[in-house]
């Protein structure tokens, strides 16, 4: 590989490679040995993978994802593979896009349907750009120097053009095709270009044709869009009058909407009270009638029951005397009732006296509660009490535990100080044994003076040579820059030329050749072409000859003179004899003086302006604006001119450019080579400079490492020594507390006898609340007991009273009872007389239904009647709240219309006069 150097390959997911692989390359033979199937010529698939290979059949593989690891019965498939290879380019030998670094990362990433990715140094490159890296190095992904399976038979048979292909990867010019045929690509796609643009040439032309065609049609379209406006104006104003109109006829149409509902609102308004009047009379007549057939009905059930009653007057007469003997016997129970409240009020008002006449025992009471209270709030005292001398003990005892503990802790401490302190005063006996002296380190500074003074001296000369190099480079770009832009001069202006002669020579040919046109005769100054055209227009067309029928015969000069101050066009323009009479009439002003000076003008005479302004002596005017054939044709014809006259200097231009280009380009050869020389020998200088750099930065990194510990190690000596006398004080503080610490016995003397108390004082306690609860319940039962007393008396009073009304009640059911068999004795005549009776009063009831119904069916048609009035009524009322509405809406629209109509009027005419 020439000057780049494989260091290492990592391979991650590449086929059977799945996990993180990598493989150093060291100078020398390396090899990689294995049974069959391990992945040895994977390795190799690897590294021709990597510089660019897009053969899948090359992989081994019908796809190029493939190379991907596929999984296992144990192992699941990756979705992605990538290959890294290091390449040591301290030659810098790269191509210049990659020649910044020393070392080169290439890395290739392959995604599961994806493609690949190419990076260099972390940053994306193309395909194209890897392949052409190692070209230049003379190898590749298909370079023979990679031999795989199979390929000793094929160079054994090889063709012709494959042994030339070897041999020029041998000789390092590989690169060199492939550069070639990149540029050969750049040379056809230019010609490509040109071929395309004369395509675009011709069609510039035929779109100057229509072009020129569009502007007669845009003259034409202004002209009618003039009109289109005025007639526009004329029918806005058409429908501006018609939503007059409109407008008119919708208010009239709404005002007789509105008198219509108002006249309609008032007579549903009389239906309705009309409707409501017969209803009120409805319901009195509806009432009656149902009265009349309740009586009715109510007398026929009193007819059938009167004929029941006497059917049942002797059952009856037999349950009367039952039921009054019943009663008779309620009667009995009831009073036995009365006679037993009676001897149960007694007992209770003895026991209620007796209750009464207990004695009273609050005061008692209350002297038993403020003892309770007494005895508990003193429990409480010594409780609290107890409660803080057992926290002082407990806090003397944790304060003596502490005291202990940390002197423990202390003398620990100060014993493990002691053996550090004495390791580390061992380890400083040993660096201090183990130092060397200044020789050895001379020497390693001669041997790196030395490679550092030979490495300096090639490095300048390799920056001169780069410095020749890079002026070299410049050189030669400036040149080829300068060459293009000559080139490019020239290619314009020749295109330029073409595209003006072929203007020109199609513009020659409008008339078919049959003459020549006095315009081709004709020389005028540049800039001057608008004002000819004005002066002449078409009949620059004509030619000269007496045999053609637009031709120029010539005359005599007019003897009429130009206004004063004005000068004559003949001045500018250079043209044949025939013509002379007519420039002599036509003079040159500027735009804003033609207008005052045409009317000085004598019959024949004219003035043009520089921008193309017309004015003729019959008060005919032209604008400048208008786009003239001639001026077109006379300023081609003027470019053509100054083109071809500027020919012969841009083609000397390109030959001296071509020359010096040439000169650059060796130069830089040469410089190239001179600079590939001195880089050649700065790879063995720079690594005897390193070597001898390592050696002298070992041996110092060892002397500063033992200064660092000798250093460090002195400073945690003193830290620890200081630590040490710290802890020393620290243990003494530490004990002196722990002896100053009194003895608690009298605190623990002083916590017994409280508990003792608080004993004694919890035993009154609970026998004086006992006693006040005893007395307290002795008093609430009695309490309880009156409430029950008094509660029962009230009860068997209660039901003494309700006993005496039951023996009223029985008493009169049982007067009623004997009544009612009284009456049921009473002989038949009796319910004879009451059916007569019954009969007359039936005949009454149904003649009076019968003319209240006759009444409410006459009610009631005449209410159907109005019912219908007063909904064909609403319907019309309906009808005409929807026409009104109706006629509002068309009102507003109306009113809207005839603003929107105002505002396109006053739009249209806001327009300009010479647009109208």
């Amino acid at each position: 590989m020439g000057s780049l150097r494989f260091n290492s390959i990592k391979l991650v997911g590449f086929k059977s490679f799945v996990e993180p692989t990598n493989f150093q390359i060291e100078p020398g033979l390396t090899g990689v040995v294995g049974p069959n199937g391990c992945g040895k010529s994977n390795l190799l698939e690897a590294i021709r993978w990597v510089m660019g290979a897009n053969s899948a059949k090359a992989m081994r593989g019908t796809a190029m994802d493939d190379v991907i690891f596929s999984g296992t019965k144990t192992r699941p498939g990756r979705g992605q593979a990538s290959v890294t290879l290091t390449i040591d380019n301290s030659a810098r030998i790269a191509p210049p896009m990659f020649n910044d670094d020393e070392v080169l990362e290439i890395t290739r990433t392959i995604t599961k349907g994806a493609g690949s990715k190419y990076k260099v140094n972390n940053k994306t490159v193309r395909a194209k750009d890897i392949q052409l890296l190692f070209a230049d190095a003379s190898t590749g992904a298909n370079s023979p120097a990679l031999v795989r399976q199979g390929q000793i038979n094929e160079l054994i048979s090889a063709k012709p053009s494959n042994r030339r292909r070897i041999l020029e990867e041998a000789a390092g010019i590989s690169g060199l095709h492939t550069r070639r045929h990149e540029a050969e690509l750049r040379l056809r796609a230019a010609e490509n270009n040109l071929d395309r643009l004369e395509d675009v040439l011709g069609q510039i032309e035929s779109q100057l044709l229509s072009l020129r065609r569009q502007s007669r049609q845009a003259s034409r379209y202004k002209r009618l869009a003039g009109e289109i406006r005025e007639y526009k104006a004329l029918l806005w104003l058409k429908r501006w009058q018609h939503a007059l109109a409109a407008l008119e006829t919708n208010t009239q149409d709404l005002q007789e909407a509105e008198v219509k509902v108002q006249k309609l609102t008032g007579e549903v308004a009389n239906a309705s009270t009309e409707v409501a009047n017969l209803t009120s009379q409805l319901d009195p007549h509806r009432e009656e009638q149902i009265i009349a057939a309740a009586v009715c009905g109510r007398l026929n059930a009193a007819k059938e029951a009167l004929d029941n009653d006497a059917n049942a007057a002797k059952s009856e007469i037999k349950k009367l005397e039952a039921r009054l003997t019943f009663l008779k016997g309620d009667i009995e129970r009831e009073d036995g009732i009365i006679k037993d409240a009676e001897n149960a009020s007694e007992k209770l008002n003895l026991e209620f006296e007796e209750l009464k006449a207990v004695k009273d025992i609050s005061g008692a009471v209350q002297d038993a509660k403020k003892l309770a209270e007494d005895a508990i709030n003193i429990r409480t005292a010594l409780e609290t009490k107890v409660t803080a001398l057992t926290r002082e003990s407990a806090q003397f005892s944790a304060q003596k535990s502490s005291a202990e503990r940390e002197c423990n802790d202390l003398e620990n401490r100060t014993a493990s100080l002691a053996r550090e302190i004495d390791k580390i005063k061992q380890n400083l006996a040993d660096i201090e044994q183990a130092g060397q002296g200044a020789s050895e380190q001379n020497l390693f500074t001669a041997s790196l003076t030395q490679a550092l003074s030979a490495l300096e001296q090639a490095k300048e000369n390799e920056q001169k040579a780069s410095a020749q190099k890079q002026v070299c480079e410049d050189k030669e770009r400036t040149a080829r820059e300068n060459l293009n832009l000559a080139k490019q001069a020239l290619s314009e202006t020749k295109a330029n030329e073409n595209a003006l002669r072929s203007i020109v020579n199609a513009a020659r040919g409008e008339e078919d050749n049959v003459w020549t046109p006095a315009l081709e005769n004709i020389t005028v100054e540049k800039g001057y072409e608008a004002a000819l055209a004005a002066a002449f227009g078409e009949d620059l067309d004509a030619g000269f000859g007496e045999d053609i029928p637009l031709r120029w015969a010539g005359a005599n000069a007019p003897t009429t003179s130009l206004p004063a101050g004005l000068k004559s066009l003949t001045e500018f323009v250079k043209a044949p004899k025939e013509l002379t009479a007519r420039l002599s009439q036509i003079g040159l002003v500027s735009q804003a003086e033609g207008l005052a000076l045409a009317a000085k003008l004598q019959p024949g005479q004219r003035l043009v302006s520089q921008q193309g302004d017309l004015w003729r002596w019959d008060g005919f005017c032209a604008s400048g604006n208008l786009p003239s054939t001639a001026a077109i044709k006379l300023e081609n014809i003027n470019k053509l001119a100054e083109i071809e006259s500027q020919l012969p200097e841009l083609i000397a231009k390109v030959e001296a450019a071509t020359a010096a280009w040439e000169t650059a380009k060796q130069e830089r050869v040469c410089a190239d080579e001179a600079a590939r020389a001195t880089r050649q020998a700065l790879p063995n200088l720079e690594r005897e400079e390193r070597e001898a750099q390592n050696h002298l930065s070992r041996f110092e990194t060892d002397q500063a490492r033992r200064s660092e510990q000798k250093t460090a190690l002195q400073d945690r000596l003193s830290r620890q020594e200081a630590e040490h006398a710290d802890i020393q004080a620290r243990l003494e503080a530490a004990k002196t507390q722990l002896a100053n610490t009194a003895d608690n016995q009298a605190l623990e003397e002083s916590l017994v006898a409280t508990n003792e108390e608080l004993i004694l004082a919890r035993t009154a306690a609970d026998e004086a609340t006992a006693h006040y609860r005893s007395l307290n319940n002795e008093v609430e039962a009695r309490k309880t007991r009156l409430r029950s007393v008094e509660q029962e008396m009230a009860d068997w009073k209660a039901r003494a009273e309700k006993a005496k009304e039951r023996i009223t009640s029985l008493q009169g059911r049982e007067a009623e009872t004997e009544m009612a068999l009284a009456a049921a004795n009473d002989s038949p005549d009796e319910f004879a007389q009451r059916q007569q009776n019954l009969l007359s009063e039936l005949s009454t009831a149904e003649a009076r239904r019968n003319t209240a119904s006759d009444a409410l069916a006459k009610i009631e048609a005449e209410l159907r009647t109005a019912d219908g009035v007063l909904r064909s009524t609403e319907q019309a009322l309906g009808m005409a709240r929807e026409n009104r509405a109706g006629a509002q809406a068309r009102h507003i629209a109306a009113g809207e219309r005839k603003e929107e109509i105002q505002a396109r009027i006053h739009e249209t005419l806001s327009c300009a006069p010479d647009e109208l």
